[in-house]
């Protein structure tokens, strides 16, 4: 009985140290910053334009993060216990978070997923924008990319490298040619 209390009340313990901790907050207003800078994994000297809006989820207080890091604008969500959520960013190259947790696909195999769902090969496959985002904590690779015929959007699973979406257009094989001229172009001047 004696032993039977004694768990009792260490789990009741540990039960109202959790209960504290997401009550202080293991993030709040004060740590943001250097929070985000990183899970980001960069120098939170050089965070420009931090802002945030904070509410309350899941009885917790979240925060909606934006700031600007080496020209590009970021988008990060994160709960008062550290869980970061729909990250996003303004720029089409891949960028994954250094502390970004639960990726077992890397950026490569993603690639590779998504160009087998095109049946497409990588030196036929020209690549208008490739992001990495969290969305509902979920993480995912999106491809925005021209085969030979069609244009195709595909998001990979970062957890299995399963395809979460795919869709594309085909197209008029002549009009491919001028497209596929046209975006390669961009890609060089920018």
């Amino acid at each position: 009985m004696k032993k039977t209390l004694s768990v009792f009340f260490a789990l009741l313990f540990a039960l109202s140290a959790v209960i504290g901790a997401s009550a202080i907050g293991l993030v709040n207003e004060s740590t943001l910053k250097s929070n985000v800078a990183s899970y980001m994994g960069y120098d939170e000297s050089k965070l420009q334009d931090f802002n945030y809006n904070k509410s309350t989820q899941n009885m917790l207080d979240y925060y909606t993060v934006t700031f600007k890091y080496n020209g590009v604008n970021y988008t990060i969500g994160v709960n008062a216990l550290g869980v970061y959520d729909n990250y996003s960013y303004s720029a089409n190259k891949v960028i994954v978070p250094a502390a970004a947790k639960d990726i077992c696909i890397t950026e490569l195999e993603a690639k590779g997923y998504a160009l087998k769902e095109a049946d497409t090969s990588s030196s036929d496959a020209i690549f208008k924008s490739e992001k990495f985002a969290v969305k509902n904590g979920t993480p995912v690779y999106s491809y925005d990319f021209l085969s030979k015929t069609a244009e195709w959007n595909v998001d990979v699973s970062g957890l299995s490298g399963s395809i979460i979406n795919s869709s594309h257009a085909d197209k008029n094989p002549i009009a491919m040619i001028f497209i596929r001229l046209f975006a390669k172009i961009l890609a060089i001047f920018g």
